[in-house]
C-alpha cells in the first residue's frame, strides 16, 4: 500500500517478509554448519593417468598434497 509520503506492506506482504527472513537465516546457519563440517578436504581422490606421466608428473605434487591433507586418500 502507497501514498505519495508513505509506503506500508500489506499483510500478505508482512507474512512473506517475515518468511524471507526466517529462510535466509536458516541458510545462514546451514552453510556455517557445513563450512565448519567441510573445512578440510577428505574422502578418496581417483587420479587416472599413465604411470609414466604419473611418476615425472604426479609423484610429487601429490606427496605434497597428501601432507597438507592427511583426511585424503589416492
Amino acid at each position: 500500500n502507497r501514498s505519495t509520503r508513505k509506503l506500508h506492506l500489506t499483510e500478505a506482504g508482512r507474512i512473506y517478509y517475515e518468511h524471507g527472513l526466517r529462510i535466509r537465516e536458516e541458510l545462514e546457519s546451514a552453510e556455517a554448519r557445513v563450512q565448519s563440517v567441510s573445512s578440510q578436504p577428505m574422502g578418496q581422490l581417483k587420479v587416472s593417468a599413465q604411470v609414466s606421466f604419473g611418476c615425472m608428473y604426479l609423484a610429487a605434487p601429490t606427496t605434497a598434497f597428501l601432507r597438507r591433507y592427511p583426511d585424503v586418500s589416492v
